[in-house]
């Protein structure tokens, strides 16, 4: 994904490529994606604080297509459920973030600032690794000690920093056996719900009440 990003900023340039970090940063984090780009917009005219705003709510697309992708690799039968309710909450992240996204392009202001970073950062990735491997140990003890309250408490507490690790291990357990359907699908949406409040909370404190609202309301 890191890759990916700067492959996109080479190729398609600032604004095109502002867009793309958006998404791609949404599957590493959302919430450090949007606390990222609120910071640049708490600085910036209007017209840019919109485009990083809309490329901020495309973050929240990206969670709903990882657990989609997830749900492929360790749980295939939990696709025609999750289907719908993914394509709805990612289709209403694009079309929002897309929406917010346009600017004139007359706008001298309207392309976000370039900053030249390495392709690769290691220690990213194995941070992103490691949170996702201690969250799925600490689910699944939950779930194995207190059951369904457990693994939906465990999960709503480690979604409020990132929402792809309890979604993955409340995936695993079910690839596993440990789940059933219900109990998966429940802890996805309690995830994603409560990750949701966080990005809010993320995006006022971090890119100010204009920023706030247009990517809470995604």
């Amino acid at each position: 994904i890191q890759a990916a990003a700067h492959v996109a900023q080479r190729l398609l340039g600032d604004r095109q490529a502002l867009i793309a970090t958006g998404l791609l940063g949404g599957f590493v984090s959302s919430t450090a994606t949007i606390a990222t780009l609120g910071t640049q917009a708490r600085t910036q005219a209007p017209p840019l604080q919109r485009r990083l705003a809309g490329a901020a709510s495309l973050s929240g697309a990206a969670t709903w297509l990882q657990a989609l992708a997830l749900a492929a690799v360790v749980g295939p039968a939990l696709l025609p459920q999750m289907l719908p309710m993914a394509l709805a909450g990612a289709g209403v992240a694009s079309l929002a973030g897309a929406w917010s996204s346009m600017a004139r392009d007359s706008d001298p202001l309207a392309a976000a600032p370039s900053k030249p970073q390495r392709p690769l950062r290691l220690r990213e990735a194995l941070l992103v690794a490691a949170v996702l491997l201690g969250v799925s140990i600490a689910v699944a003890w939950l779930r194995n000690r207190y059951g369904t309250q457990g693994l939906l408490t465990g999960s709503a507490v480690a979604a409020l920093a990132d929402a792809h690790a309890p979604i993955a291990a409340a995936l695993g357990l079910y690839g596993q056996g440990t789940v059933d359907a219900r109990e998966a699908l429940i802890t996805v949406l309690v995830a994603i719900g409560a990750n949701s409040a966080s990005r809010s909370v993320a995006s006022f404190v971090t890119g100010g009440s204009g920023y706030g609202v247009r990517v809470s309301s995604t």
